[in-house]
């Protein structure tokens, strides 16, 4: 069965395994069936329509005013490279909780003296944590992820 992977990221900026969540399926494709079903059927769909098939009107929705606070982090946690700075950890978790895609022992990680959490959505999908070499995990203050782009920090895109 596919999990979602919870990484700690160190003060250092050294990304570690932090759990694993089994079943991927309760976690992002959750949150995005719920957005989708709200946001983004048209009247013209047909009754199966669904993010799997128009995965680009889900992505589009990070920028539509009509999503609360919540259903946006949830919505942008869900994005390759995004780490979540630990003050943010817990109204990540409850955003997540609260749109059916939360991850179990999330809003502990923010009791930790680390500088945050990322996740791997799905275990048959890349580790975007990895170097691009897949020589380790990254540390998001000097190397890429694994497609060879920067990581990029959930603040910079919700500000508090």
């Amino acid at each position: 069965m596919s999990r979602t992977t919870v990484f700690r990221i160190k003060n250092d900026g050294q990304v570690e395994e932090a759990f694993e969540q089994g079943n991927s399926w309760l976690h992002a494709p959750k949150i995005w069936d719920l957005l989708f079903k709200k946001y983004c059927l048209l009247p013209t769909d047909h009754e199966y329509a669904s993010w799997l098939q128009y995965s680009q009107r889900l992505w589009d929705l990070a920028e539509d005013e009509r999503l609360t606070r919540a259903e946006r982090i949830a919505l942008l946690v869900t994005f390759d490279r995004v780490w979540i700075p630990r003050k943010m950890i817990a109204e990540v978790s409850s955003a997540c909780f609260l749109l059916g895609g939360g991850i179990h022992g999330l809003s502990e990680l923010a009791g930790e003296d680390i500088r945050g959490v990322c996740f791997q959505g799905t275990s048959v999908s890349d580790n975007m944590w990895r170097t691009p070499e897949d020589d380790g995990l990254i540390n998001i203050d000097r190397d890429n992820c694994s497609d060879g782009k920067k990581p990029w920090s959930l603040a910079e895109e919700v500000k508090q």
